[in-house]
C-alpha cells in the first residue's frame, strides 16, 4: 500500500500530530449533503423497480431509516492523490492547510490490531452499479423480511384490524420491536462499504477512509464543527513496526516555514517524514 493524504487546516493538523491521534467523525454528518442517504436512494430504486406493494416499499424505508438512526460509520478521508487542487480549496482552509501522508502499511496495521473495534481502511465506491451491487444483498433480506410477515405477525391483529387506541399503540411498539430485532440481526453484516460511497462527482478526490463501523453515540466523543456539534471516536496513533507519517505537503498559501513543521513533528515523535510545499501555484 502506498500513502493516503489527509487534507486539513492548519489546527487540525496540530491537533493531529500534538495528540498523536485521528478522529473519526460521524460520516453522516459530513460536509457531503448525499452522505448516508446514496442506500436509501438506492433501496427506494430497487424497491420500486420490483414494484413492490406501497406498504411494503413504506416499511422497508422504515427499516433502512431505524438502521441509518441507531448505526453510523464514523472515519476519517484520504486520499491518493496528496496535491490536488479541488482537496486544497475544499478541505484544507483555502490552500492554507497541509496534507497529511499516512503509510498504507501502517493504517493496515493499525486496523488489524483494533479489529475488535470494527476498524477498516476502505476505498470509497463512485461507480453507480457498484454501489447497487453492495446495497442489493441487504435490500433483498430486508424485502425477504416483510413480505414473509415477520416483523409482527400482520394478520388480524394488524394496526388496521384493531379497535382502540390502546391497541394500535401496542401493536406499533410490537413492530418497532421487530424492526430492531430484525436490525441487530442483520447489522453485523453489513459491509463497511456501505458507509464509503459517493456520488461519482466526487471520483477526482480518489478517496479511501479509516472506518470504525457501528459506533454507539453512548461510546464517543463530540466536538464542534462550524455551527454544529458532531459525534467523533478518537483513534490513536501507537507506534507500530511502519512509520504512522511519512511525508507531509504545505498547502499552495501556508507560510509555514518547512523547518518549523519538521522541527513540530520531530518533538512529537515523528522521525524522518519529508516536509515539502506545494508545487501548484494557487492565490
Amino acid at each position: 500500500m502506498g500513502l493516503f493524504y489527509h487534507y486539513c487546516v492548519p489546527s487540525t493538523f496540530h491537533s493531529i500530530v500534538s495528540g498523536r491521534s485521528l478522529w473519526l467523525s460521524s460520516l453522516s454528518m459530513s460536509n457531503d449533503s448525499m452522505e448516508g442517504k446514496l442506500v436509501s436512494n438506492i433501496v427506494s430504486t430497487l424497491a420500486k423497480d420490483d414494484k413492490v406493494e406501497a406498504k411494503v416499499l413504506e416499511e422497508i424505508k422504515t427499516i433502512v431509516g431505524f438502521y441509518e438512526y441507531v448505526a453510523d460509520g464514523f472515519g476519517i478521508c484520504l486520499s491518493v492523490e496528496g496535491d490536488l487542487l479541488s482537496q486544497w480549496r475544499g478541505y484544507a482552509g483555502d490552500a492554507t492547510g497541509f496534507s497529511i501522508g499516512f503509510n498504507g502499511l501502517y493504517l493496515a496495521q493499525l486496523a488489524e490490531q483494533q479489529k475488535d473495534a470494527n476498524i477498516v481502511v476502505q476505498r470509497v465506491i463512485y461507480d453507480k452499479q457498484q454501489q447497487v451491487d453492495l446495497v442489493k444483498p441487504l435490500y433483498e433480506t430486508i424485502k425477504k423480511r416483510v413480505e414473509s410477515g415477520p416483523l409482527g405477525e400482520q394478520d388480524e391483529t394488524s394496526a388496521e384490524a384493531t379497535e382502540s387506541f390502546g391497541q394500535a399503540l401496542a401493536y406499533e411498539e410490537k413492530l418497532n420491536k421487530a424492526r430492531v430485532n430484525l436490525i441487530q440481526r442483520f447489522g453485523p453484516t453489513i459491509p463497511p462499504s456501505l458507509f464509503a460511497m459517493k456520488s461519482s462527482a466526487f471520483a477526482e478526490e480518489k478517496e479511501w477512509r479509516v472506518i470504525s463501523l457501528g459506533v454507539a453515540l453512548g461510546n464517543c466523543s463530540f466536538r464542534v464543527s462550524g455551527n454544529k456539534i458532531v459525534p467523533y471516536r478518537s483513534l490513536a496513533l501507537d507506534d507500530l513496526t511502519q512509520p504512522a507519517i511519512v511525508k507531509v505537503i504545505l498547502g499552495p498559501k501556508n507560510p509555514t516555514p518547512k523547518r518549523v513543521v519538521e522541527r513540530f513533528l520531530e518533538n512529537n515523535g515523528f522521525k524522518d517524514v519529508r516536509v515539502e510545499q506545494s508545487t501548484l501555484t494557487y492565490r
